[in-house]
């Protein structure tokens, strides 16, 4: 089990990084949400949430040409963006 739980977090380190080498001025897209649960997935998933939002707001940081002044607006932005694709990903998983 614990095997399957070091894989599964080199997996996602795997996405993330990728996501990284892969710059876009969009916010990643809607991927399938593991339905896996327990403190391991659920700690996972917030790095994985906090990563995309990091990501996110600086490529809004980026399309604004990096001004000072903005970055919380950036970040919360960041957040409802990535908070709604994942929201999105997770009803299209799930059904609802």
């Amino acid at each position: 089990m614990v095997d399957s739980s070091k894989e599964k977090a080199g997996n996602l380190e795997k996405q993330a990084s990728a996501d990284l080498e892969t710059p876009s001025s969009q916010p990643p897209s809607d991927r399938q949400v593991e339905t896996q649960s327990g403190p391991l997935a659920e700690a996972a998933n917030a790095v994985a949430r906090r990563l995309l939002i990091e990501v996110t707001a600086y490529y809004r940081a980026e399309r604004r040409g990096f001004g000072p002044g903005s970055e919380l607006d950036d970040w919360y932005a960041a957040e409802g963006e990535v908070d709604q694709h994942l929201a999105r990903a997770r009803s299209a998983t799930t059904g609802t």
